[in-house]
């Protein structure tokens, strides 16, 4: 079932609009200056929906420091303290993400009453480690999950809200799918994918991108997590490169490269972050290849719109496998800058 729109912000999901990229801030609240760091490095790479936990009062004031600096929607994250929502919404909060499971009914409430008076969303964010009390040994765990939802939505029923946003997450990749099936058969909310405490790098990538594959091919999900014990932008990048695997998103930059051998003259990894910050001069999709030698030089990567492949004295430039230039290593960047500018 299709879900109905939804706005954040000055952004819409929901509805079949384009799937959103969302991350979260992992800094410490209280520290504004780092905050806004990183809160600036996500927006480069592309996020579009920033979440931050909002621990105490202090972290309010941080919330409300960002959300006058911020180019993206920011969302505060309430657990446990009902009046930090309420705090939040006042500092100009575009979204409130809560858990019916750690959150008193009177506290819920309070919040309802003020989103509904500013015309916020809340995201009802469940999770298999903090349901409600009843629904916590419920076996299987989507089931609890379900159940879950569900007594949110009767609770919430009178009040004929639905300014919401859920999602439905366990550890279980088996879990976490079999919850998002069923709920979207059955409501029409917009869904917020993701697979909690996915892990580290490469476990939680490949956690988190089995999940997501699973529900989005079958048309499931308006925004996206991958939850990674890493920094935020790893989080937004294997997001977009999910997104982009199942051509749900084209960015201006796809890059193709080689993984290495003996034969790589130079470190390749320096080279794939040069020519990710080209990504900025662009002004339309390009495929970009990245070679380590001449073996896997224009022949491999003919496809690409443009490529480099380092040679035993520098790089040649290639464009849909045929060589225009040969380059010295510091010339790479700007060489490849010259080619884009032509197209």
């Amino acid at each position: 079932m299709a879900s109905f729109k939804v706005k954040i912000g000055n952004l819409t999901i929901g509805g079949g609009e384009q799937i959103a990229v969302q991350s979260m801030l992992k800094t410490d609240p209280h520290n504004k200056a780092s905050s806004l760091k990183q809160l600036r490095r996500l927006e480069s790479v592309g996020c579009e929906l920033v979440r931050m936990a909002i621990p105490d009062e202090r972290a309010v004031e941080t919330f409300r420091y960002l959300k006058g600096r911020a180019n993206v929607p920011l969302i505060a994250d309430i657990h446990f303290d009902p009046s930090l929502a309420l705090k939040a919404m006042e500092a100009g909060a575009d979204k409130i993400r809560i858990n019916p499971g750690n959150i008193p009914k009177a506290g819920l409430k309070k919040i309802l009453e003020l989103a509904m008076e500013k015309n916020i969303p809340l995201r009802i964010g469940l999770n298999t480690g903090s349901l409600p009390k009843k629904f916590r040994h419920i076996s299987p765990l989507w089931e609890g999950l379900i159940l879950a939802a569900e007594d949110f939505l009767d609770w919430i029923s009178p009040y004929n809200y639905r300014n919401l946003i859920f999602s439905l997450k366990a550890s279980s990749i088996e879990d976490t799918i079999e919850a998002y099936l069923r709920f979207s058969k059955k409501y029409d909310f917009p869904l917020h994918l993701g697979l909690t405490e996915a892990g580290p790098i490469p476990e939680g990538i490949v956690k988190s991108t089995i999940a997501l594959y699973t529900l989005l091919k079958e048309g499931i999900g308006d925004t996206i997590r991958v939850s990674l014990t890493a920094p935020p932008e790893v989080e937004v990048q294997a997001s977009f490169c999910i997104l982009e695997s199942l051509g749900l998103r084209k960015r201006k930059l796809e890059i193709i490269s080689c993984p290495t051998c003996g034969r790589t003259h130079s470190s390749l990894q320096s080279l794939i972050r040069t020519v990710r910050l080209l990504e900025n001069e662009m002004k339309s999709h390009k495929v970009i290849a990245v070679m380590g030698c001449e073996v896997n030089g224009p022949g491999e990567a003919a496809r690409a719109d443009l490529g480099v492949s380092l040679t035993k004295n520098g790089a040649i430039i290639f464009k849909r496998g045929k060589i225009i230039k040969r380059v010295t290593l510091a010339e790479i960047k700007e060489a490849l800058l010259e080619e884009l500018n032509k197209d």
